[in-house]
């Protein structure tokens, strides 16, 4: 059975978010808090270069982190820790544990948050064995699941991708190791996981697969096919489970060195459907982007181009709200791999009334580094974090406040003279709320510590 991508309806335009109306009226600007203390990392048994956090709508926190036993340094558990909005850390939780083997190596993890709560974790160990792969969902009235385990991906050491939506419908996809098919379960509240579903056939070198889920229960799933990644492709799942046949989105000129990197999918419920990746031609590499027209039920022919072509430009990251405004960020640098203070953070936003604005050049002093967190509310109000270095004083999160309407406010996360070590992470709840976990080292040599900061949209400075 197959289906077509979503159609526009006019229930599908009149789903949007609770919490959106909560918003405020008018340009606003992310309000971070004081960092806060998580956990030290002195002991060294917290694999802090692995973990993963998600937030919902109203500011709700997870944290998901692996750590070994202080007893047995082959068993590593990963851990759960919740934050109330407006509140504090729980205390770790369980999710499930793992037995490493004496190359105690640290799972890779994934995890998304629905607007109401409901989230998905994945793992990966870092070994590249068969030891099982595990998924998790949590319930905010439960709590976590039991997890259930995959003894079939293939030989990647991402996990599982998930998503999950406003509703708390989610799906999971991986690559198989059987012909190397893309495989997927999908997620509900009331009912648990479904069964396995084939969503390609057979096929080599399948990688990178990326989900979106919308309040409907449709989602959108993006992956790379070829000897290195050479094409994205794009398929729709509509909310009774049948999947839609594949849409080939990149157009190819014949070269060489031609290679998708990362392709990254959003989906809201109006039917809006957008795609980002990193499209590599020679020595550069163009950040792209393909939109799904709802009223043609068609992909455009042509992908745009969204950052200049004598540049090289990667990591691409996309935030789409309910409204069809449309938030990517992207690193960029003027030589391919070469890391000097021409390193930037850009961004460009889309609106359905006048398109895309301009190139945003984030940083034009210090160098960045990795991909951007972005955060996109419902009224347009954008919030860009990323690392940047600053000479003599080390690594730094910065941020900048690009309220619609407004200036942009530019500002610095944590304080004065603690570093920032790679690597971080940053989620959102609607655009509204925000949060950033880092590796925090007050002095060279000094000890570590994972490192928390909320924010919450609210007035801009004047």
């Amino acid at each position: 059975m197959t289906c077509q991508p979503p159609s526009l309806t006019l229930a599908a335009l009149m789903v949007f978010s609770p919490l959106a109306a909560a918003n405020p009226p008018g340009p606003a600007c992310m309000v971070w808090s004081a960092p806060e203390v998580i956990r030290s990392l002195a002991d060294g048994r917290v694999a802090a270069n692995r973990v993963a956090v998600g937030m919902d709508g109203t500011g709700r926190a997870i944290l998901l982190y692996g750590e070994t036993s202080a007893d047995n340094p082959t068993e590593e558990t990963v851990y759960a820790r919740h934050r109330a909005a407006q509140g504090v850390w729980g205390d770790p939780v369980p999710v499930w544990q793992t037995v490493v083997g004496s190359d105690a190596r640290p799972s890779y993890l994934a995890l998304s948050v629905g607007a109401n709560g409901h989230a998905l974790a994945s793992g990966r160990r870092a070994d590249n064995t068969l030891r099982p792969t595990r998924m998790a969902a949590y319930d905010p009235d439960t709590g976590w699941q039991a997890p259930v385990e995959l003894l079939d991906m293939a030989g990647d050491f991402s996990p599982p991708t998930v998503a999950v939506g406003p509703d708390g419908r989610g799906l999971a996809a991986w690559v198989a190791t059987t012909r190397h098919r893309i495989r997927a379960r999908a997620w509900a509240p009331a009912t648990g996981w479904g069964p396995d579903e084939q969503v390609t056939p057979g096929r080599s070198s399948l990688r990178s697969p990326k989900l979106a889920v919308n309040a409907r229960g449709q989602a959108l799933l993006t992956y790379g096919q070829g000897s290195r990644g050479d094409d994205v492709y794009a398929r729709f799942r509509n909310a009774h489970g049948a999947w839609g046949r594949a849409t080939q989105l990149n157009v190819r000129n014949g070269g060489l060195l031609e290679e998708i990197m990362g392709p990254q999918p959003a989906l809201n419920a109006a039917g809006d459907a957008w795609v980002t990746w990193s499209d590599r031609r020679g020595r550069i590499r163009t950040v792209m982007v393909s939109s799904f027209d709802r009223h043609t039920r068609r992909w455009l022919e042509t992908p745009v181009p969204l950052s200049a072509l004598d540049v090289d430009a990667e990591d691409p990251v996309l935030r789409l709200n309910e409204q069809g405004q449309m938030l990517v960020g992207w690193h960029q640098s003027y030589f391919l791999y070469l890391h000097d203070n021409k390193e930037r953070i850009q961004t460009r936003l889309y609106t359905p009334s006048q398109g895309w604005g301009p190139v945003n050049d984030l940083n034009r002093r210090g160098r960045s580094s990795g991909t951007p967190g972005l955060a996109l509310d419902e009224a347009g109000n954008a919030t860009t974090v990323w690392p940047q270095i600053t000479p003599n004083r080390g690594w730094h999160l910065h941020t900048l406040a690009q309220p619609m309407g407004a200036p942009a406010v530019s500002g610095r996360l944590h304080a004065n003279g603690s570093v920032a070590t790679e690597p971080w992470q940053m989620a959102d709840g609607e655009g509204r709320h925000a949060i950033v976990v880092f590796i925090r080292q007050e002095s060279p040599g000094g000890s570590r510590e994972l490192v928390s900061q909320v924010g919450q949209l609210g007035d801009c400075p004047p």
